[in-house]
């Protein structure tokens, strides 16, 4: 990781800041990841599969889109131009493929996804995946996949995406070229606030303790300091409640049921729809709501910290132990007393 290199944020089309600001180029990118290594495969990448691996909000799967676009490019760079027809059609061609696995992870669907993979590519130079969420594969939904990568079609180029590599197939792992992404750093953390703020005419309104909140409340993640300061020029940015929103209600019912040690509460939001596909994109939320509990309280919350060390890592590696099951099991251990 380059830590402190400068990158500039581009605006593009409307919504709110973590949407308007996605990158689409490398140089878009905070450095939380080696820099040299990606502008390398986006160029020419050599291996067919490649694995990127690291914390949510660092940027894999908007780097996974870049190297995409980048390897069908016409202008043959680590950049892709995106005036191009192939830069331009990329994301709606038959071509290109993004699945998030979470939704995906049985047989059957990688059976699907694999029979596409054989098709030459109509209208790139490429056939692309980009599965996200790799993680939460079955075991035999691996073996499966893992066939395909010993004799990867020509012209195809596969982006796995992953939070964690322990549930992944150790031979899977092998058969990929690794990308390791790490969590955003306070200098490339103050360089967004900077330019967020000078781009709304804000400079003069965020002083160093707000700075601060809005960097820890973020945990590393891009995506999720952008979520921050878009709520702090919203005016309503809290730091006790601050957290990784895409699961919505869930996270803060969740999050409240379990530091008051209510399991029948947390019974029943781990019984919605929302959270058995989502299980993951819930704990992480979860966790940093309880993060932020924890860092932002006068006094040591005692039982903020004893939910907070049931939820953050793995339970279990066990296969066919679903991402759900564990945190199930998860939230059970966190109501319980001390």
């Amino acid at each position: 990781m380059e830590g402190g290199r400068t990158f500039t944020l581009k605006s593009r089309g409307d919504g709110d800041l973590k949407t308007r600001y996605r990158p689409q180029r490398l140089e878009e990118m905070a450095p939380t990841f080696s820099v040299p290594r990606l502008q390398s495969i986006a160029e020419n990448p050599k291996a067919r599969v490649y694995l990127f691996e690291g914390p949510s909000g660092s940027g894999k799967t908007s780097c996974a889109r870049i190297v995409a676009r980048a390897s069908v490019c016409e202008s043959r760079t680590d950049q892709p131009c995106l005036k191009c027809q192939p830069c331009k059609a990329m994301e709606a061609s038959a071509d290109f493929m993004e699945l998030n696995i979470a939704d995906l992870r049985k047989i059957d669907d990688i059976r699907d996804i694999i029979a596409g993979m054989r098709f030459k590519p109509m209208q790139l130079s490429r056939k692309i995946y980009i599965l996200d969420e790799v993680h939460q594969l079955t075991p035999d939904a691996q073996q499966l996949l893992l066939k395909t990568f010993e004799e990867p079609q020509p012209g195809l180029l596969i982006i796995m995406c992953t939070t964690q590599t322990k549930g992944l197939d150790k031979a899977l792992i092998h058969r990929a070229e690794r990308v390791t992404f790490k969590e955003l750093d306070k200098a490339s953390a103050d360089q967004i606030i900077d330019q967020m703020l000078k781009t709304t005419g804000r400079e003069t309104g965020i002083n160093r303790t707000i700075r601060s909140q809005l960097y820890e409340c973020a945990d590393g993640s891009v995506r999720a300091l952008l979520n921050n300061i878009q709520a702090f020029l919203d005016g309503g940015f809290d730091p006790v409640s601050a957290a990784d929103d895409e699961a919505g209600p869930d996270v803060l019912d969740l999050a409240k049921a379990l530091l008051s040690a209510n399991w029948p509460a947390a019974a029943e939001v781990l019984k919605r729809s929302t959270v058995k596909t989502k299980a993951e994109t819930v704990r992480i939320g979860v966790e940093n709501y309880i993060r932020g509990v924890v860092l932002n309280s006068v006094a040591i919350d005692l039982k903020a910290v004893h939910v907070l060390n049931c939820l953050v890592g793995t339970v279990s590696v066990e296969p066919g132990i679903s991402q759900y099951n564990r945190f199930v099991f998860k939230c059970v251990k966190a109501c319980q007393s001390k």
